[in-house]
């Protein structure tokens, strides 16, 4: 009894699968009208292009990148500057907090 409930039911299931491979539609490119066929196939088309030229335009960027970090700048003779002819704890004139000093010509805390 078990045997025959199981072999019936895979029977009628092979069935309703026989019946959808039969019913096995259009792809839906061939199912648009001819106008909308092509406007998605030029969309389509536009995207390659468009991958296409990021790739080549990264792979020219990387080369030249790569050439630009070869090449190395000229050494240029090191500039003098304030900092190096200092001694250490100099302030400049007016007490170090950028104001000048009063008329009298003391500071006042």
């Amino acid at each position: 009894m078990v045997s025959e409930l199981y072999f019936g039911l895979n029977t009628a299931a092979a069935r309703s699968l026989q019946w959808l491979a039969d019913v096995a539609p259009e792809p839906l490119i061939n199912r648009l009208d001819p106008q909308r066929r092509a406007a998605v196939l030029a969309a389509l088309f536009g995207l390659v292009l468009l991958g296409l030229f990021m790739v080549v335009a990264i792979w020219l960027g990387g080369r030249y990148v790569r050439r630009r970090s070869r090449i190395n700048p000229p050494m240029r003779a090191p500039l003098p500057s304030d900092w190096d002819r200092k001694q250490p704890g100099s302030r400049p004139s007016g007490g170090g907090n950028g104001a000048s000093p009063p008329e009298g010509g003391t500071p006042t805390a």
